[in-house]
């Protein structure tokens, strides 16, 4: 129990690096006089791999989505479940998953303004609620990956045995954190390894400038 507890320490420690430092700037873009597109920009702005995407979301919707997206659930969200304002195609339903007590505020708001229906989950990826652990035709598990692993190596494959989904949306940074290194060129061939293994399928393999897409799926 107190190993587990110190794992969810650790990843709230190496998490914190994608979450909005400046709550109150959060607030005051909120309450602002922004239309609800800016609203969505700014507080994407607010953190690096949102602020990363920010040019390229409508790109990366258009790519990931083999089929039209009915339900999604996104796993340590951060602000990323408001970023759907920007696709094309809006699925019916769209929860998600962060640690973050204002994330979950920020994005039920957000998405009651843009009529997205979706629960929002305070909890962690190393305890899932047993609300999720049923079918979703679209799971995100971005830039988290590497994380994971960090703190507990080899719980990416358990996590995918527990997840029930017709894709998975896995995405990786393809420098670290300080950009001093090519993470990227690591990730692509250990997260192919471990689809193999898995009897899984690459329906297809996307990138941006920071950021490399797979998308996996159980079925042919």
């Amino acid at each position: 129990m107190e190993f587990l507890k110190e794992l969810r320490k650790k990843l709230h420690e190496i998490y914190g690096i994608y979450t909005p430092k400046d709550k109150k700037k959060m607030l005051n873009i909120l309450y602002s006089d922004y239309s609800i597109k800016q609203k969505i920009i700014e507080l994407l702005m607010t953190t690096q791999p949102t602020r990363e995407r920010i040019n390229f979301y409508p790109d990366i919707y258009r790519n990931i989505f083999i089929e039209d997206p009915i339900e999604i659930l996104d796993l340590a969200s951060g602000l990323n479940p408001i970023s759907i304002y920007f696709s094309d195609k809006k699925p019916e339903k769209y929860d998600y998953i962060d640690i973050s007590t204002e994330i979950i505020q920020i994005v039920d708001y957000i998405f009651s303004e843009i009529n997205i229906k979706g629960e929002g989950y305070e909890a962690d990826i190393l305890d899932l609620p047993e609300d999720i652990l049923k079918n979703y035709q679209y799971i995100f598990i971005w830039k988290t990956i590497p994380l994971l692993e960090k703190i507990q190596p080899g719980y990416t494959n358990k996590l995918i045995d527990l997840l029930d989904f017709d894709y998975l949306v896995i995405s990786f940074p393809r420098k670290s954190l300080r950009r001093k290194k090519d993470i990227g060129k690591a990730w692509i061939p250990w997260i192919k390894k471990l689809a193999k293994n898995k009897n899984l399928y690459i329906k297809k393999e996307y990138e941006i400038p920071n950021e490399y897409f797979i998308i996996l799926s159980r079925k042919h």
